[in-house]
């Protein structure tokens, strides 16, 4: 019988896991030109053990953020990104679907044994997770916590948010730290050359968002004021909800916990208008 390369150099093994690592978890992307300050607080958690959970709106630059501090992290860290809508096929196993999304072999039961630098973990979508039975999802911090890494949790629903803290994650920054205010929509506007007209501007202020600016002159998305009127009574919501306590009978509803979208909520037509 012949034994593997790798049965009898271990070394050999673990040099090769973690070329396979770190080329599985290498981002690609831009460099941005543009940096909301929730990058930076993105950075800073993910530069310590730790998991936090970053709530923000619907369209309100989560991911494009995550991604920038990612980025800048990686000249240094492995940097590990994963999406919560995808654990499906793995019948709820957690561990499993944590380890082989990183990329550790099977029969491993340390996460972290072939990392050759520190390390950071993000999971956009998490929704999609948190939303399965509660057991699932605390199996899978606890997979994390002992993993030792810095960890940032991405949820559109404030309410997984307040789930997620009381499960034990931190909440990043202040509660609508993600939310773009009139001052950094213009600053990205003109930082980018976009040309955004009166009602652009408004709804985006509105909302609290760069999607309508961002999509303005490709027609992406184009302009909605109701939905615009929606994000912001969301962002309201949710800021209330975790500074102060949730308000019974509030719930979300764009999206709400099981990340249905309610398009016919009744709005206040003034915003609209």
């Amino acid at each position: 019988m012949v034994n593997s390369p790798f049965a009898l150099f271990p070394a050999l093994r673990s040099m090769f896991v973690a070329y396979h690592i770190n080329s599985r978890n290498f981002l690609h992307g831009p460099a941005s030109r543009y940096s909301h300050p929730v990058e930076n607080l993105m950075f800073d958690a993910l530069s310590s053990p730790g998991i936090h959970v970053h709530w923000g709106v619907y369209m309100s630059g989560k991911s494009r953020a995550a991604m920038n501090a990612g980025l800048r992290l990686q000249t240094n860290r492995l940097v590990i990104l994963l999406h919560g809508f995808d654990f499906h096929s793995y019948k709820n196993d957690m561990r499993v679907w944590l380890q082989h999304r990183i990329g550790v072999p099977e029969d491993e039961k340390n996460l972290t044994r072939f990392f050759d630098r520190p390390a950071s973990v993000i999971i956009d979508h998490f929704d999609y997770i948190a939303r399965s039975n509660p057991k699932t999802r605390d199996e899978l911090l606890q997979a994390l916590r002992e993993m030792g890494v810095g960890v940032l949790l991405i949820v559109s629903s404030w309410e997984r948010a307040i789930e997620l803290r009381d499960a034990g994650c931190k909440l990043l920054g202040h509660a609508g730290c993600g939310r773009w205010t009139a001052e950094q929509l213009v600053e990205l506007r003109d930082t980018l050359g976009k040309e955004s007209d009166e009602e652009t501007m408004r709804v985006s202020v509105l909302s609290g968002t760069p999607m309508y600016m961002m999509g303005s002159s490709e027609g992406k998305f184009g302009v909605s004021a109701k939905r615009a009127v929606i994000q912001d009574a969301e962002w309201r919501k949710g800021i209330q909800a975790l500074e102060h306590g949730a308000v019974e009978g509030v719930v979300g509803t764009f999206p709400d916990k099981n990340m249905r979208y309610h398009w016919d909520m009744p709005v206040d037509e003034e915003k609209v208008c």
